[in-house]
């Protein structure tokens, strides 16, 4: 005689060895996912940026950045799309690879080091230059020269890392 709880224990089993491994859907999922980002990585690019866009002018107004900095990633990160979009279409690919690699990524990383620098030296608590004591222009040599400083170590690792690659980055892009 067959108890209930036994029906519905093979029931459970039944369902359970029909059921086929996740792990294929989600190889298939993952497949399909990075086959439509390649086909329509513009876009997604246009939606990340325009998404970024509404966030670095919301820190304008709160007033944590300023206007310099908006406008400059305004302008920046539109170059690099556009140049990236165009390296199929020129003859000589390698060479919009290093522009964009050293040039466009380099300066952006160098913003981020160079912003964290200026609060370290200048208006974090413990700051060793006192922006009181010194004159304007040396203030802003001070700037230019570490912001240059760090461009060049930034460009350099950037360049050491193309070279390596051969200057192929990843077809999705």
């Amino acid at each position: 005689m067959i108890m209930e709880g036994d029906m519905e224990m093979r029931i459970d089993e039944k369902k359970f060895e029909e059921l086929p491994s996740k792990e294929p859907k989600f190889t298939l999922k993952l497949k399909t996912f990075w086959e439509n980002y390649r086909k329509n990585w513009l876009w997604i690019n246009i939606g990340g940026y325009l998404s970024g866009l509404l966030f670095i002018w919301f820190l304008f107004f709160k007033g944590i950045f300023s206007l310099w900095i908006s406008i400059l990633v305004t302008i920046v990160i539109p170059l690099g799309i556009f140049l990236r979009s165009k390296i199929k279409l020129v003859k000589h690919p390698i060479m919009i690879n290093k522009i964009w690699l050293i040039g466009i990524v380099g300066f952006l990383i160098t913003d981020v080091f160079w912003l964290l620098s200026m609060y370290l030296l200048f208006t974090a608590p413990w700051a060793p230059i006192d922006q009181n004591q010194i004159p304007h222009w040396e203030g802003y040599s001070i700037l230019a020269v570490i912001f240059v400083g760090i461009y060049v170590i930034v460009g350099y690792f950037l360049y050491r890392f193309g070279e390596k690659r051969e200057w192929h980055i990843p077809p999705c892009y």
